[in-house]
């Protein structure tokens, strides 16, 4: 999708934004900096909801910090291990290596993907089994 200011507004909080209104955007690609040492899931190409009802000063205009513009040498010093730096003759994007955010957290936590589908097979043979022989398991 394409980046909207009013997408932009609410996330421009959390951190540094690396990206403007009206920039195509994908999934998985790193629009700014957290504040925090974490990486958040946002959605930058949200819009806002028009209806009929108006109310005095709710359609302010959005007033965006200006975002920064990384060089190469600045995005080769940003990027962490699972993330790469595209490079096009117009422009310079940071990425994830791994696109989808499933993905992602799969590769991240492994054994817990693991255990909660364990896990849920052991629940549902708990309830089968009674029900089969009629008797409780030990």
């Amino acid at each position: 999708g394409e980046t909207s200011a009013y997408g932009l507004f609410n996330t421009q909080d959390r951190g540094r934004m690396f990206v403007g209104p009206g920039v195509p955007v994908y999934e998985g690609k790193i629009v700014g900096e957290c504040a925090k040492n974490e990486d958040i899931v946002c959605n930058v190409c949200k819009q806002k909801h028009l209806t009929n009802t108006r109310a005095s000063g709710s359609d302010d205009a959005l007033r965006l910090v200006p975002h920064t513009v990384l060089s190469l040498e600045q995005s080769m010093e940003f990027i962490k291990d699972d993330e790469l730096v595209e490079i096009t003759p117009h422009s310079i994007r940071l990425r994830k290596r791994t696109l989808s955010k499933e993905q992602r957290m799969y590769m991240l936590f492994p054994m817990q993907w693991q255990k909660r589908r364990f896990r849920g097979f052991l629940r549902v043979r708990a309830v089968l089994y009674p029900l089969m022989t009629g008797k409780l398991p030990r």
